[in-house]
Protein backbone atom coordinates (compact mmCIF):
# COMPACT_ATOMS: atom_id res chain seq x y z
CA UNK A 1 0.00 0.00 0.00
CA UNK A 2 1.48 3.61 -0.78
CA UNK A 3 1.33 5.95 1.75
CA UNK A 4 1.87 10.22 1.38
CA UNK A 5 0.38 12.61 -0.31
CA UNK A 6 -1.13 11.89 -4.32
CA UNK A 7 0.19 14.65 -6.78
CA UNK A 8 0.12 14.68 -10.48
CA UNK A 9 3.68 13.67 -12.13
CA UNK A 10 2.53 15.00 -15.24
CA UNK A 11 -0.45 17.57 -16.60
CA UNK A 12 -3.49 16.37 -18.21
CA UNK A 13 -2.88 17.41 -21.02
CA UNK A 14 0.77 15.80 -21.39
CA UNK A 15 -1.21 12.55 -19.96
CA UNK A 16 -3.67 12.44 -22.67
CA UNK A 17 -2.01 14.07 -25.78
CA UNK A 18 -2.77 12.50 -29.35
CA UNK A 19 -0.72 12.98 -32.47
CA UNK A 20 -2.58 15.10 -35.26
CA UNK A 21 -3.43 11.93 -36.43
CA UNK A 22 -4.84 10.28 -33.31
CA UNK A 23 -8.19 9.67 -32.71
CA UNK A 24 -8.83 11.08 -29.39
CA UNK A 25 -11.24 8.59 -29.27
CA UNK A 26 -8.71 6.05 -29.24
CA UNK A 27 -7.63 6.72 -25.77
CA UNK A 28 -8.81 4.67 -23.33
CA UNK A 29 -9.68 6.92 -19.76
CA UNK A 30 -8.65 4.79 -16.79
CA UNK A 31 -9.46 6.63 -13.56
CA UNK A 32 -6.29 5.24 -11.08
CA UNK A 33 -2.69 6.17 -11.05
CA UNK A 34 0.21 4.54 -12.80
CA UNK A 35 0.58 1.32 -10.90
CA UNK A 36 -3.11 0.40 -11.03
CA UNK A 37 -3.22 1.43 -15.05
CA UNK A 38 -0.11 -0.89 -15.58
CA UNK A 39 -1.06 -3.58 -13.58
CA UNK A 40 -4.14 -5.38 -13.83
CA UNK A 41 -5.90 -7.50 -10.84
CA UNK A 42 -6.93 -10.86 -13.50
CA UNK A 43 -8.20 -10.75 -17.17
CA UNK A 44 -11.41 -10.42 -15.73
CA UNK A 45 -10.38 -6.85 -14.65
CA UNK A 46 -12.98 -4.68 -16.79
CA UNK A 47 -9.95 -2.25 -17.34
CA UNK A 48 -7.74 -5.15 -18.70
CA UNK A 49 -10.96 -6.18 -21.03
CA UNK A 50 -11.32 -2.44 -21.99
CA UNK A 51 -7.49 -2.40 -23.26
CA UNK A 52 -7.15 -5.90 -24.68
CA UNK A 53 -10.40 -5.46 -26.81
CA UNK A 54 -8.62 -2.08 -28.11
CA UNK A 55 -5.38 -4.12 -28.71
CA UNK A 56 -6.87 -7.06 -30.71
CA UNK A 57 -8.57 -4.36 -32.61
CA UNK A 58 -5.13 -2.35 -33.70
CA UNK A 59 -4.10 -5.72 -34.45
CA UNK A 60 -6.41 -6.71 -36.74
CA UNK A 61 -6.80 -3.48 -38.20
CA UNK A 62 -2.95 -2.99 -38.99
CA UNK A 63 -2.76 -4.88 -41.70
CA UNK A 64 -5.06 -2.89 -44.07
CA UNK A 65 -3.73 -0.51 -42.66
CA UNK A 66 -0.21 -0.69 -43.71
CA UNK A 67 -1.46 -2.00 -47.31
CA UNK A 68 -3.34 1.14 -47.40
CA UNK A 69 -0.39 3.34 -46.70
CA UNK A 70 1.79 1.13 -48.78
CA UNK A 71 -0.52 2.07 -51.52
CA UNK A 72 -0.62 5.80 -51.09
CA UNK A 73 3.44 5.92 -51.70
CA UNK A 74 3.27 3.37 -54.65
CA UNK A 75 5.31 0.82 -52.12
CA UNK A 76 5.18 -2.96 -52.04
CA UNK A 77 5.66 -5.09 -48.95
CA UNK A 78 9.86 -4.34 -48.92
CA UNK A 79 10.22 -1.00 -47.93
CA UNK A 80 13.54 0.52 -47.49
CA UNK A 81 13.62 2.15 -43.92
CA UNK A 82 13.84 5.54 -44.68
CA UNK A 83 9.84 4.64 -46.87
CA UNK A 84 8.83 1.84 -43.55
CA UNK A 85 9.02 5.31 -42.16
CA UNK A 86 7.19 7.01 -44.20
CA UNK A 87 4.29 4.61 -44.47
CA UNK A 88 4.14 4.05 -40.81
CA UNK A 89 4.14 7.40 -39.52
Amino acid sequence: MRSGEEIYMVTEASATWASPREKLHNQIPIDADHSAIVKFTDPDDPHYQMVEGRLKDCVRKASTLVKNRLAKIGGSTILTQSRARTAVG
